[in-house]
């Protein structure tokens, strides 16, 4: 069911871009359906990052808002904090998408204060994470700074099969 409703959420996001709105609303609604199968909070966190997303490429502010709020509610809900930092950097694009300039920079100073609390692997996976979200967002100044640290982490693991995730963002 996450594949599935990972898919569905990006796909509604694409749709909306290209103006299909049909398929769009389609897809946000087939996934809002399966994420009833979907047993792991932070997961169930992430997909409605991503809904809230689509639906504000729908221009559904207030559906965004909503499920934005879902998303907070299973974080909250979430006890291993490199999972929760990384579903809050999905919140973080949602609410910079919908025009939540200070939300978001919250979002992302949680997002980075977790990171730092991770070891190394962990730590870099979620500061490239949050890093590409910054530049998608046109935070350009902060996203150098936090993918500097990013590299920082990497170059502390000793193996590539650590290293490899943290680079691939």
């Amino acid at each position: 069911p996450y594949i599935r409703t990972w898919v569905l959420a990006l796909s509604a996001s694409v749709f909306a871009e290209i103006g299909d709105l049909r398929n769009a609303k389609l897809n946000i609604r087939h996934a809002l359906q399966s994420m009833t199968k979907i047993k792991e909070p932070s997961t169930r966190a992430e997909m409605y990052a991503l809904i809230a997303s689509a639906k504000a490429d729908l221009e559904d502010f207030n559906g965004a808002t909503e499920n934005i709020a879902n998303a907070f509610a299973e974080i909250d809900k979430t006890k291993d904090p490199f999972l929760s930092a990384l579903a809050l950097t999905f919140v973080a694009h949602a609410q910079a998408k919908i025009g939540q300039k200070e939300n978001y920079r919250k979002t992302i100073f949680e997002v980075i204060t977790k990171a730092s609390t991770l070891r190394m692997g962990p730590r870099a996976l979620v500061l490239s994470f949050a890093a590409s979200t910054q530049a998608e967002v046109g935070d350009i100044r902060a996203s150098q700074k936090t993918i500097e640290s990013a590299i920082a982490a990497a170059k502390m693991l000793r193996d590539n099969h650590s290293l490899a995730p943290a680079l691939a963002f």
